[in-house]
């Protein structure tokens, strides 16, 4: 603790407030209230809301039909063509419920996967090591669960024949012309039907979702590879 004499308030170094004015902080709160323009239920104004987005179920149109709003359509991210709709593959995570990229480049190969160096991979296992990450981790999951039961239903329940062995677990992927033999996961066809699974490699299972089918080996039903709605 040092003994030099501490200024008391009022002094040059710690002016006492004066009553009756406003705080900086209160003066920036006004001026940040006064920008935002009034509405009458005091909620800041958002843009209008186009018919078609309200009868689309999130995640995109309706698989069943696969029709979409009249003169609807996007620019592929690899090939940039104008293509409509139909030609790209469902996504739930994106604003209009299609992948960014086409079937045609995906299916080509014109789009690559990114291929994780071991830099990034030694970086990104120090960045799931901490706490913090495995509690936004654990709160994601709890989120996708909820806003998918049957999804989370289904997958629960083929874990665990997976693991009791209700559901035998092959020797390398289901899809057709791949031999790999490691990180093999469960895909469902339908989630209505937990036990019936297609074990494919993390790479094709991705692709597969990527652009709405997966190719199965001969011997499985073709209908394995069917990729269902999220619910």
């Amino acid at each position: 603790m040092s003994n030099r004499p501490q200024p008391a308030v009022g002094s040059n170094a710690f002016p006492a407030p004066k009553r009756g004015l406003p705080t900086p902080f209160q003066r920036t709160v006004q001026r940040r209230s006064e920008e935002v323009p009034a509405t009458p239920n005091g909620v800041c104004p958002t843009p209008p809301i186009p018919p078609w987005a309200l009868e689309r179920p999130r995640g995109g149109p309706d698989r069943a039909s696969g029709a979409s709003p009249a003169g609807e359509g996007k620019t592929c991210r690899t090939c940039k063509a104008e293509l409509p709709l139909e030609a790209f593959a469902e996504h739930n995570g994106s604003r209009d419920g299609r992948r960014l990229d086409c079937r045609e480049c995906l299916l080509s190969g014109r789009r690559k996967l990114k291929i994780e160096t071991p830099a990034q991979r030694a970086r990104r296992k120090e960045r799931q090591a901490r706490k913090k990450w495995q509690r936004s981790y654990r709160a994601a999951r709890g989120r996708h669960q909820a806003r998918f039961p049957k999804a989370a239903r289904a997958g629960r329940i083929a874990k665990e024949a997976a693991r009791t062995g209700r559901i035998p677990k092959p020797a390398h992927c289901q899809v057709l012309d791949c031999t790999e033999t490691r990180h093999l996961e469960r895909h469902h066809h339908d989630y209505d039907r937990p036990l019936e699974v297609l074990w494919a490699c993390a790479a094709h299972h991705r692709r597969g979702h990527s652009v709405g089918f997966i190719l199965v080996a001969p011997g499985i039903p073709e209908h394995y590879g069917n990729i269902p709605t999220r619910a």
